[in-house]
């Protein structure tokens, strides 16, 4: 009977033990994120670059981890294991991403030689959607990118960009942003992989926003 009682105590304290390591390198992680954030805002890419390097070990682990804590977290409520499946989909019930109350400023800049609207080239998204994707940890919805590149080029978006091309009222920036996306995740800057409705940036993308952003 001793022996049950030190097993049902001993489980308890691995519990705690494991959610304790968790949370630290967690936490660690995140904090190292925020940082390379700050540091892309205030234009030190190659300190970003830096602490981003550091965090390349420990992506795995805390893959690995954040599977891990799940199964725990199913011991732990044993059978009250209501709510252990993730709402993958939470991210799909908004469709407009924020900062719809933003106003696009147009001026002549946006015209070209003939007088008529221009479009901006699908190029032009790369470095904002890299540098969103930095400064929303490293991984994001496709829509909390938009809403960032939304934010970073709303006095350079066009009349033209910003026409509805189809009955779902998709603005031509955005099929451009996606399209370039595309050729982002053929050139190894980003991946789609890990989880549906998300872009990852990885170390061949931190390279090219440290080359190519200013």
């Amino acid at each position: 009977m001793s022996e049950k009682t030190n097993v049902s105590i001993d489980k308890e304290e691995i519990l705690s033990a494991f959610e304790n390591v968790y949370e630290k390198i967690n936490g660690y992680v995140a904090g190292l994120k925020q940082q390379s954030s700050d540091e892309i805002l205030n234009g030190s890419l190659e300190k970003a670059q830096k602490l981003l390097n550091e965090l390349v070990p420990y992506e795995s682990v805390i893959k690995k981890l954040t599977e891990a804590k799940e199964l725990f977290d199913k011991i732990k409520n044993g059978s009250n294991g209501k709510e252990t499946e993730s709402d993958d989909n939470e991210e799909n019930s908004n469709e407009k991403p924020e900062g719809e109350e933003d106003d696009v400023i147009f001026d002549t800049q946006f015209l070209d030689e003939e007088g008529e609207d221009r479009v901006t080239p699908e190029n032009d998204f790369r470095i904002p959607m890299l540098k969103g994707l930095i400064y929303l940890g490293g991984s994001a919805a496709i829509d909390e990118v938009i809403g960032f590149v939304k934010k970073d080029m709303k006095n350079k978006l066009t009349p033209k960009d910003t026409e509805i091309i189809n009955d779902d009222g998709l603005e031509k920036w955005h099929e451009s942003l996606l399209i370039e996306s595309e050729r982002m995740v053929e050139e190894g800057l980003i991946t789609n992989e890990k989880k549906e409705g998300h872009w990852e940036i990885v170390q061949k993308g931190i390279d090219y926003l440290a080359k190519h952003g200013k």
